[in-house]
């Protein structure tokens, strides 16, 4: 970690790690999230690597390495050598009784990391992790168990809905989020950094909220400067990272990458049945399954979209892979392909892609600046075909409210004030219309417009009802 680094946007994880262990019952902490967006780093400070046994996982690995890894790590511990005829068994037989010799009068803090990686095929190191819990962990008081893994879908299947011996034995559970506008921005300011807002932005729509990219960042060079070195340059450090985490998470399953790769090519998503299409796969549980992982993951999300009827589609929501897959794979742009592409089309229509997801990711932020923060709302987007002379219409965001309004949204992407024509203003009014015929919403509609720098104070702004900027996307409570 850079100097002056510090466990930014994590102020519920750490209360609810610090409530737990006030508590005097054994913990069960079980941690989970995209890779790289920081869960290791968030133990391993909070408990300022003060462990009485750490473990981590070895990637693709066999189980005589990951138990060689266990018995060099008692090893340290202990001072003993148990690396003869080891299994998971043994192994934890011995943990259990390394920490009977340890004090009762104080917290003992155990940290198995990517534990999934531990689980190899015919390993058994569920089911004695599982016995070891039910026969010891839970009994033992003073025991703080966390158990940490990228592989969400791994712990969600295999702790957090085990029906055997860690059935609702989890005392807290945690998914670890990416960072947000406003995140990004204070650890930015904390380690030198003198980017704009407008920079900071760009820099996320790029790499998203996760924090081990931002760690990267140079602040002696400009936003084009790092892209171009993560990217472009020769050498580019972040060019195998795509790779790297469709591996690690999804054991090179070729569909799960067709299905991100399809979801790349549609701004607004696809659906289940589009995706099966896409991928040439049986719509069922087998295409569901990939989906599910691939959202618990956090590279898909669910969105609901309105087009005459309620529907679910499918958006590809990691910023780094839509990027990658947008501007890298395959692609040969140059050394300072971004540095020098400033007025470049495609990026242009990247952005305002892009900056509509992210205003998506920071809904709380804008139902804050439009003072609805205590408000039941329904978040969707909107498109209908017109008939004949009749207008369709497409809402970048509707905010449906309980207290029977709604927020008609549209997002516009510029690298100034944004205006507002005549032509738009009557495109808005259209919208308005077609969306209270199709909705059959009889609730009062308002207008509202973000751009990144706000509106100018032109003859048709009022068309907006509400205006709002980056400085409203970047406030965070």
């Amino acid at each position: 970690m850079k100097k002056n680094s510090t466990l930014i946007g994590r102020e519920l994880e750490i209360s609810s790690i610090a409530q737990s262990l006030t508590k005097t019952e054994p913990q069960l902490i079980v941690i989970s999230g995209r890779r790289r967006v920081g869960k290791t780093f968030l133990i391993n400070e909070y408990f300022q690597n003060n462990f009485c046994f750490k473990l981590t996982g070895l990637y693709d690995k066999p189980m005589t390495d990951q138990l060689a890894a266990f018995s060099d790590e008692y090893e340290r511990r202990t001072g003993k050598d148990i690396s003869r005829d080891l299994t998971w068994r043994k192994a934890f037989n011995y943990l259990r009784a390394y920490l009977e010799t340890l004090p009762v009068n104080e917290k003992l803090v155990v940290f198995f990391d990517e534990m999934p990686w531990m689980a190899t095929k015919k390993s058994g190191f569920l089911s004695m992790f599982e016995h070891f819990w039910n026969d010891y962990g839970s009994a033992k008081h003073n025991l703080v168990f966390v158990v940490c893994g990228s592989s969400a879908t791994w712990i969600s299947d295999k702790i957090d809905k085990n029906k055997g011996g860690l059935f609702q034995r989890t005392t807290l559970r945690l998914k670890i989020e990416p960072w947000t506008l406003g995140q990004c921005e204070a650890y930015l300011r904390a380690n030198g950094f003198l980017w704009s807002r407008y920079d900071i932005c760009t820099a996320y729509m790029v790499l998203g909220g996760i924090p081990y990219y931002f760690q990267k960042l140079d602040p002696s060079q400009s936003l084009g400067e790092n892209i171009d070195r993560f990217f472009f340059n020769k050498g580019a450090s972040l060019t195998d990272e795509y790779k790297i985490a469709l591996a690690t998470l999804f054991e090179d399953d070729p569909k799960s990458t067709m299905i991100l790769e399809s979801l790349s090519k549609k701004k607004k998503g696809l659906t289940f049945s589009e995706i099966a299409d896409a991928c040439e796969m049986e719509e069922g549980g087998h295409l569901s399954d990939k989906i599910n992982k691939l959202i618990s993951s956090g590279f898909v999300k669910e969105r609901e979209f309105f087009d005459g009827r309620k529907r679910t589609l499918y958006q590809l929501s990691d910023y780094f892979t839509l990027f990658y897959l947008r501007f890298v794979r395959g692609k040969s742009l140059g050394e300072h392909f971004w540095s020098s592409s400033y007025e470049n089309p495609s990026i242009a229509a990247w952005q305002g892609l892009t900056f509509q997801s992210l205003c998506f990711d920071h809904v709380s932020q804008i139902k804050r600046a439009l003072g609805i923060s205590g408000v039941v709302t329904r978040v969707y987007e909107f498109s209908v075909q017109g008939e004949g002379e009749e207008k369709g219409a497409q809402i970048d965001m509707v905010i449906d409210r309980n207290d029977g309004i709604s927020t008609l949204v549209e997002i516009k992407f510029s690298r100034g004030e944004y205006q507002i024509t005549k032509d738009m203003s009557a495109d808005i009014a259209n919208k308005a219309a077609v969306f209270r015929k199709y909705a059959k919403r009889r609730a009062s509609i308002q207008t509202c417009l973000i751009a990144p720098f706000g509106l100018t104070n032109g003859m048709y702004a009022s068309t907006a009802n509400k205006q709002l900027s980056l400085d409203d996307l970047f406030a965070d409570e």
